[in-house]
């Protein structure tokens, strides 16, 4: 009887990997927009203490191509205490891009939603591109959304992965968030964006004004910006999924870094909105919890048969699914490396849960 109801969670997570596998193969319909003359496009970018990481991504726009494109480049200091504003300002003399700093407001402004905001409301441009200091994008970046604007959308979700090199459970982790965020937009039901990975026009931005009453919380621009999208133009936001336009982020250099960021993640979730996205991450939760509390039942009767089969049937569905995060993103060498990353995934997010209890939640020195 025990392990009929250990079950129930391991069926329910196969039926949920089995959507996000069809939201995969699933087919976008395109519904062709004429350009026109160039696009207008800021890009904006909140940065706080981000000097030492910076600097790629500084290469990356002075490389960017930016033909037929009218482009603005925001960096929007978020009280930084680094150096970062006059390292910026540096680089902004040699570059050949429009590029503006602007400083938050020391009296009543801070966090990375009032920066974003901030930076919409400086812009005159069309399209928005939300991008993180510790991000890169490829040089023909621009020219590859150009050709997706065929969609006709109004919101377009990018891939995010983390660096192949990085801390190797983190970054199986961002291939498999960034591949269930695809399959689930693409299945007309979002549950997952990356603060980094989101281009949205700018006039839909100021009409959701999506940080209103949530600008105290530290954390989170992308779920309250996803859910205010989901409650009032769910069918106005397309995902992509193009290698060029994939935007690669750092990796946490230790686990104890991407514990860390995990119980802020965590803790975020706890105060949106987005009912689907808490019924996936509690169906994960309790499937991987089922396998510990299974592997405690089986070493006390001496048997690991159905141990076995529970792992085994897990971790089917868990590289299905990596292998078409795989196919797609790139980096098939991190195949050979999952199995390890599947089987010690329970005892991640045992820890997460414990942390999250016992744990004050901050974010670069601010509570969540």
């Amino acid at each position: 009887m025990i392990y009929l109801i250990i079950l129930i969670p391991l069926l329910l997570y196969a039926c949920i990997w089995t959507y996000f596998i069809l939201g995969c193969i699933k087919k976008p319909i395109s519904s062709y927009e004429d350009i026109g003359n160039d696009l207008r496009l800021s890009i904006v970018i909140p940065f706080r203490n981000e000097r030492d990481r910076i600097g790629p991504l500084l290469s990356c726009l002075d490389q960017l191509n930016t033909s037929g494109f009218e482009l603005n480049i925001f960096f929007i200091d978020d009280h930084s205490e680094d150096g970062g504003k006059e390292f910026l300002n540096l680089w902004k003399k040699e570059t050949n891009q429009c590029v503006q700093i602007i400083e938050l407001e020391k009296s009543n402004e801070f966090g990375k939603k009032r920066a974003i905001k901030r930076g919409v409301d400086q812009s005159k441009d069309d399209w928005i591109f939300i991008l993180d200091a510790d991000s890169t994008i490829s040089i023909d970046f621009l020219q590859e959304f150009k050709k997706e604007i065929i969609y006709n959308k109004d919101v377009y979700l990018l891939p995010v992965v983390e660096d192949a090199s990085g801390f190797l459970l983190s970054v199986v982790e961002s291939y498999m968030l960034s591949i269930i965020s695809f399959a689930s937009a693409n299945n007309n039901q979002p549950i997952l964006s990356n603060g980094t990975g989101m281009i949205i026009k700018r006039s839909l931005f100021l009409q959701l004004d999506p940080y209103e009453g949530n600008y105290h919380i530290a954390s989170g621009d992308d779920l309250f910006l996803l859910e205010k999208i989901k409650e009032e133009v769910p069918y106005r936001l397309h995902p992509l999924r193009k290698k060029k336009l994939i935007v690669h982020t750092a990796s946490p250099k230790t686990y104890s870094k991407m514990l860390n960021r995990s119980i802020r993640w965590a803790g975020k979730m706890n105060r949106s909105n987005l009912k689907f996205t808490k019924v996936v991450g509690l169906i994960v939760i309790l499937c991987n919890f089922s396998i510990l509390i299974t592997f405690v039942f089986q070493l006390y009767e001496n048997t690991f048969k159905v141990i076995t089969g529970i792992i085994a049937l897990k971790f089917f569905f868990d590289l299905l699914l990596f292998l078409i995060a795989v196919n797609f993103y790139g980096s098939r060498k991190l195949i050979i490396k999952t199995p390890i990353v599947f089987l010690l995934y329970p005892l991640h997010l045992l820890l997460v849960m414990i942390n999250l209890m016992i744990r004050r939640k901050v974010w670069k020195g601010r509570k969540i």
